[in-house]
């Protein structure tokens, strides 16, 4: 489980690198049997500054899928993206 907390006024692109990266990404991962499923979390209470707004979990088939996980993913994020480059700077926008 990997909790996100959104800085105000930044959900709509939060939501637009998911839709457009990450789940395109999380779809050929299980396509291809890195993971068995992903799921999403919404907290409808963020009362102090420290509380997450979105919480992505991850379900893997067993640990074997965790030992390729760093090589196969690699391949697809590449693939997704058009190069390690252009991942890499999407990450860090």
């Amino acid at each position: 489980m990997t909790y996100y907390s959104i800085k105000s006024g930044q959900a709509d692109a939060f939501w637009k690198d998911f839709r457009e990266n990450t789940r395109p990404i999380f779809e050929e991962f299980k396509k291809a049997g890195l993971i068995s499923d992903y799921k999403l979390f919404a907290n409808p209470v963020t009362d102090h500054p420290g509380d997450w707004n979105v919480a992505i979990s991850i379900s893997y088939p067993n640990y074997a899928a965790l030992d390729q996980l760093a090589a196969k993913g690699a391949s697809i994020v590449n693939k997704h993206f058009g190069s390690r480059e252009a991942a890499l700077a999407s990450g860090k926008k």
